[in-house]
């Protein structure tokens, strides 16, 4: 069976919503401010399946950025209640094997001072050593890929320009070579320019380039890139298009969308946008006053109007 062939019959596997799976669980959470005891979220509970797409919406003060703080654990405030993914408990210690976060801030997930190709290999140090955590997790709990190797982006469809990339015990990323042989830096260069290029192809032909002087677009374009190319369980987009212009925001978006659907990705997306709650994501929470103010199912979406939204933003 040919490679794509593969990732396409996994990729159908892993992100049927058909079968149920919770990949995110939340329940009875609230998060309050230790001074004063006043709440940002209350009594928060809801499920995120396996491939979807959750829009958080709600206006400013809502409690969508403290909610995604709360489930990427990087939040200072008292926490009450549970948050699980694929069932263990997310903390501190564990939160970068499960959670991806990219924010409005496009220099949060990049260092401007390095080139294109530099924040890859940064990314695939840093991160290499998560995803050999969590294949030893795997190994300890009898769950170990093929060897003794993790799979990059296995979940993804394939296509044109797409290799096998496999993760040695100790975090070295290998090539089709062979499972834990290091890339040389050629290889390595080929592969990331190929995987950047279904992004933006002037970037995949520009690595050498320093990413300070890439625009908003181009820099939130390339976090998407490298965060997809190394995916966790859940990808967590916090207002990720609101510090770019209207053009440059509704391209992002385009992007965002078409590949959270090619790699099959589980994804929540918070947004005071209207439009983009409308014409992106399969499931809408709306936050109100820290609580949960309406969830519209993917059914009930299709015959949404705007001004069905519009109560969520009232006083």
């Amino acid at each position: 069976m040919s490679r794509t062939k593969t990732l396409e019959s996994r990729h159908k596997k892993q992100t049927s919503k058909d079968d149920g799976k919770v990949v995110l669980h939340i329940n009875k959470l609230s998060v309050h401010l230790p001074e004063n005891n006043r709440y940002l979220l209350h009594n928060i509970s809801f499920d995120v399946r396996q491939g979807e797409f959750v829009v958080l919406l709600g206006s400013n003060g809502s409690g969508k950025s403290s909610l995604i703080s709360a489930i990427n654990h990087t939040s200072q405030l008292r926490l009450k209640g549970n948050i699980s993914i694929d069932g263990q408990k997310v903390n501190k210690i564990n939160q970068d094997l499960f959670v991806a976060t990219i924010t409005q801030n496009v220099n949060s997930n990049l260092f401007p001072s390095l080139s294109i190709l530099e924040n890859f290999l940064v990314y695939q140090s840093t991160l290499g050593k998560v995803w050999a955590k969590i294949n030893r997790v795997n190994r300890a709990d009898g769950n170990a890929t093929h060897g003794s190797n993790v799979h990059f982006c296995d979940n993804r469809r394939g296509g044109d320009g797409h290799h096998n990339r496999h993760l040695s015990s100790d975090g070295c990323l290998g090539g089709d070579g062979g499972a834990g042989n290091p890339l040389s830096p050629t290889r390595l260069d080929i592969q990331f320019r190929e995987h950047l290029a279904q992004f933006n192809r002037k970037l995949s032909q520009a690595t050498h380039q320093p990413v300070g002087n890439l625009s908003g677009g181009e820099k939130q374009t390339l976090a998407l890139a490298l965060t997809m190319f190394f995916p966790r369980k859940i990808l967590l987009l916090d207002e990720h298009t609101s510090a770019l212009d209207p053009r440059a925001s509704k391209s992002i978006m385009e992007i965002t969308n078409q590949k959270i659907r090619d790699f099959g990705l589980t994804c929540i997306m918070t947004t005071h946008n209207l439009d983009y709650a409308m014409a992106y994501g399969d499931v809408i929470i709306a936050l109100k006053n820290g609580e949960i103010f309406k969830k519209i199912n993917i059914n009930a979406k299709k015959d949404i109007k705007k001004d069905d939204l519009l109560e969520i933003f009232s006083p």
